[in-house]
């Protein structure tokens, strides 16, 4: 959690924005409350990835929402 606000607080205010309301959101997080997980699809929330994270689940996340753009891989 963040010290000031979690992320649907966050998501709100980007939303709310009308510079940022397009703006792609990946929620990062260790919550798995589903009130939570319908709270942020409400907002719009383009993806939701659970903590732990890897590199190669938010990378595999990424490609996802933005098939067009090219990410790195993690070399060995």
């Amino acid at each position: 959690m963040m010290p000031k606000m979690d992320g649907i607080q966050l998501l709100r205010h980007v939303r709310e924005d009308e510079k940022f309301k397009a703006l792609p959101v990946v929620l990062v997080t260790a919550v798995l409350d589903k009130d939570y997980i319908v709270r942020a699809k409400a907002l719009n929330v383009n993806g939701y990835v659970l903590k732990p994270v890897t590199f190669d689940r938010l990378t595999t996340k990424l490609r996802d929402l933005f098939p067009s753009r090219q990410f790195p891989k993690l070399s060995a």
